[in-house]
């Protein structure tokens, strides 16, 4: 049967707990304020006063420049903040301008500018990805069909074939029009003169 509150054992005069959840980042920030001497004195001064005259405010324990979670001088912070909003599937390896404005808006920290835009250049899933920042081409403008036969050739080499009565490379010559191909033999080396006497 379940107990009801008559059967329940008393707790002691005074025992009484709250508890909360907080999260890592939160306790890393906290521990960056105590462990970098211009974030501790910033700390101290904003507990007498704050708002002060540069922009900054103390909100529970958390130090805000102009509404923005000061993040300090703490540099592990820094790097997981730009992970979660560049390296995560919410950042999806964006460019600078639009992790650097996306940061920006909850966070602040010194040279923070810098910082992301250095992180981005140098991390390597970013340099390996190639965008392309080009106009669209449009549609695809096909050649032009030849009006006689032997107006428009093409020639191409096939090489690297065994060897067959002194002869290693094929000169493939194809006309546009009626699709109508030479294969002309000859041997390495050669020159433009000799292509031009066989053909």
């Amino acid at each position: 049967m379940a107990a009801d509150a008559l059967s329940r054992c008393p707790l002691p005069e005074g025992v009484q707990a709250v508890s909360h959840s907080a999260p890592v980042w939160m306790g890393n920030l906290l521990q960056g304020y105590e462990d970098h001497k211009e974030d501790k004195q910033l700390l101290a001064e904003l507990a007498v006063s704050s708002p002060n005259s540069k922009g900054f405010s103390l909100e529970g324990r958390v130090i805000r420049f102009k509404g923005r979670v000061w993040l300090g001088h703490n540099p592990t912070t820094h790097l997981h903040v730009l992970q979660a909003f560049h390296n995560s599937g919410i950042g999806g390896h964006s460019g600078f301008q639009a992790t650097y404005h996306r940061i920006k808006a909850l966070f602040a920290w010194p040279k923070m500018k810098d910082y992301i835009r250095t992180f981005i250049q140098q991390y390597e899933v970013c340099q390996q990805a190639k965008v392309e920042h080009v106009k669209s081409p449009g549609l695809l403008q096909p050649l032009p069909v030849p009006s006689l036969p032997w107006t428009v050739v093409s020639m191409d080499f096939i090489e690297g074939l065994p060897s067959s009565y002194k002869h290693d490379v094929i000169i493939v010559v194809v006309d546009k029009f009626t699709k109508y191909g030479h294969f002309i033999a000859l041997s390495h080396p050669f020159t433009a003169l000799q292509v031009a006497q066989h053909t």
